[in-house]
């Protein structure tokens, strides 16, 4: 009698079991779908939930807020993958379906190009992320110029008042003190909101061109040879792409912005500033020197990296031709001669980089001794202003940002 209630007892656990599975798989409706000879499984839009940038609202969006329950969750370590879901124009199969249509397109017309089938596709979100950088770049300049000069002036008036008007009234200073907060807080948010655009398209490219070249090698015959080539396409290549979406905007800001600061000065100080223009344009050659040459690096290490990998992979196919004669040692040695070629254009890249630091740090002191220079010893010999001062050197300090990003979106346009 144990053993039969056991036995039914195993039965109805069973049942029961197979019940909540069925019940769970019918919910998951999976269509099976053969494309370029990918199994694509399409999940029904009701099992796929929301994530949160998609249910938060905009002032979240505005200014991601809506991390803080995943941080909080993270740093907790309660994290876990369904609070990390991907939002619903973001994922690999709808953006690489994007692209594949605007792709076909180009490949109907008598120049195909690359370039403007990732425009069709991403091109709107990469503007916006553009529209981000130009107001990051009026609010700068705006707090440089405008609010920090007049803040000075206040306290300055303040302190020792003018005989014929007196000392300004309280709410002036109040009224400037809100608005440079706003402004900066504006500041925060255009920069950040731009650097997510910008990376968020960089990704939807990587994407798009990664899932295209996997599903054109599922196609190609005799793969295996090229299997390297394929590796270097989609490591390299599709990362290089994403790098040039993520730092393009600071090749158009940084001379913008180098203008614009330029013509703030001449209208405080006149032509002393035109020493501060041949100082950015000895930064300006330094800067598009380091990027050729970063970008002339970049194809070297490239064409290494493609040979070494060419080798491990001929060696790996014929691994026992490569046993039989021993030929371990010759070909170790080709591989790490490559490598070494790697490691010195690695080097050589990193002191490029070293340059750059120095001269985008260096740069604002240099364009504000230049400057003050000018000033104190052309005639008529005037005195040094508070307010022009620390106006002058907010403005230098703002070029330090775009200048420091010039190098990398010259080799991401490379």
């Amino acid at each position: 009698a144990d053993s039969f209630s056991r036995i039914r007892r195993r039965q109805y656990h069973r049942l029961s079991f197979q019940k909540t599975v069925a019940s769970q798989t019918s919910a998951m409706t999976e269509k099976m779908k053969h494309q370029d000879g990918l199994v694509v499984v399409d999940l029904s839009k009701s099992t796929i939930q929301r994530s949160r940038f998609e249910r938060a609202n905009p002032l979240s969006r505005l200014t991601f807020f809506w991390m803080s329950g995943i941080m909080s969750k993270g740093y907790s370590g309660k994290l876990t993958e369904d609070d990390l879901q991907l939002n619903q124009c973001d994922r690999a199969e709808k953006v690489a379906a994007e692209f594949n249509a605007n792709w076909e397109k180009q490949l109907k017309t008598e120049k195909p190009t690359l370039r403007k089938a990732l425009f069709a596709s991403f091109g709107g979100q990469f503007l916006i992320a553009g529209l981000w950088k130009a107001m990051w770049a009026i609010l700068v300049i705006l707090a440089a110029f405008f609010f920090i000069r007049q803040i000075f002036v206040f306290v300055r008036d303040t302190a020792t008042p003018p005989n014929d008007t007196g000392a300004p009234p309280k709410w002036k200073g109040w009224v400037l003190s809100s608005c440079f907060f706003l402004c900066c807080w504006l500041l925060c948010v255009c920069l950040q909101q731009m650097s997510a655009k910008a990376l968020q398209v960089g990704i939807k490219v990587r994407g798009s061109l990664m899932t295209c070249i996997y599903r054109k090698s599922l196609r190609v015959p005799n793969v295996g040879t090229e299997v390297g080539d394929i590796v270097s396409l989609i490591s390299n290549d599709c990362a290089r792409l994403m790098d040039g979406c993520t730092y393009f905007h600071y090749l158009w800001a940084g001379p913008a912005e180098a203008i614009a600061i330029v013509i703030c000065m001449i209208t405080m100080i006149g032509s002393r500033a035109l020493g501060a223009v041949g100082v950015l344009l000895v930064l300006f050659i330094i800067q598009f020197f380091i990027g050729a040459k970063v970008v002339k690096n970049r194809a070297m290490g490239i064409a290494t990296t493609d040979q070494r990998v060419q080798v491990v992979t001929e060696s790996l196919v014929a691994i026992k031709t490569v046993k039989m004669y021993a030929w371990e040692k010759q070909f170790a040695d080709l591989v790490a001669r490559f490598r070494e070629q790697e490691l010195t254009i690695l080097r050589g890249n990193s002191s490029l980089k070293s340059i750059n630091v120095l001269s985008v740090f260096g740069t604002p002191p240099t364009i504000a001794v230049v400057v003050f220079a000018t000033w104190i010893f052309s005639p008529p010999y005037p005195k040094f202003k508070g307010e022009y001062v620390f106006t002058m050197l907010t403005l230098f300090n703002t070029l330090r940002l775009p200048m420091s990003f010039l190098p990398k979106a010259i080799k991401g346009l490379a």
